[in-house]
């Protein structure tokens, strides 16, 4: 074992359940977004960037960090969106070669995501009018949309956006993790938590395959964020 560790070695052999110099501390700042920041005063003693954060954490705290990276989804041919407002309601549309897949919900003082509604968010079960699943055709359509990417261009774009990440993780000698896959938290989002709950003791089938889509958007997910130098695979 080595007397002095990088805070990378650290975190990887305590996950490994490894020998380390000491006992890890890496905690995670989750401060929010910039949507969700309007009209109120910043409140951290470091800015909001990843660089700022991993500076202050490792540079001043001396804690351990775990630097963050996102695959995303990426639809398949002939899948387009389109968003528009009706009254107080925000719809979205998703026009698939499964057929469309529609959500709505209740524009109010509390909904933050602006003029969308995304998928696997806080705030769209809280506010929905129209939930994203509700039958078989749904998971279908979404089979088409919940996907790795595949074209040279978006491989080529998450390249660069990895690499970008893992110079700022090599700088700090911090661990780089993937977020891939949400499982029944992601459906809670997408189907409205009271729906989730009921579909998994009504309509199981649907449930199931549900999650079959997800779970063949995680592997192929997985196996990016490997061959893109991911450290760490992380399923919220």
């Amino acid at each position: 074992m080595k007397t002095q560790m990088t805070s990378k070695e650290r975190v990887l052999a305590a996950m490994r359940r490894q020998p380390v110099d000491y006992v890890p501390c890496a905690p995670f700042m989750n401060f929010q977004p910039e949507d969700q920041r309007w009209g109120k005063r910043w409140q951290f003693p470091f800015g909001p960037s990843a660089r700022e954060t991993l500076d202050y954490m490792v540079g001043e705290l001396g804690t351990d960090q775990v630097l963050n990276a996102g695959i995303g989804h990426y639809p398949g041919p002939g899948v387009t969106s389109r968003v528009w407002m009706d009254g107080d309601v925000i719809h979205k549309t998703w026009t698939t070669p499964a057929g469309k897949l529609h959500a709505a919900v209740r524009h109010d003082e509390h909904w933050l995501p602006g003029l969308d509604v995304p998928f696997f968010h806080d705030y769209p079960p809280s506010h929905f009018v129209d939930p994203w699943i509700k039958t078989m055709q749904d998971v279908e359509c979404l089979g088409h949309i919940l996907r790795p990417p595949t074209r040279d261009d978006e491989l080529a774009r998450l390249r660069f956006q990895f690499a970008e990440t893992r110079k700022l993780a090599d700088r700090c000698q911090v661990a780089l993790r993937a977020a891939v896959g949400m499982g029944l938290t992601g459906a809670v989002n997408m189907f409205g938590p009271d729906a989730a709950a009921m579909c998994c003791v009504a309509e199981p089938e649907l449930m199931d395959a549900y999650l079959e889509v997800e779970h063949r958007y995680n592997l192929g997910a997985m196996e990016l964020a490997l061959d893109l130098g991911a450290d760490i695979i992380n399923r919220i």
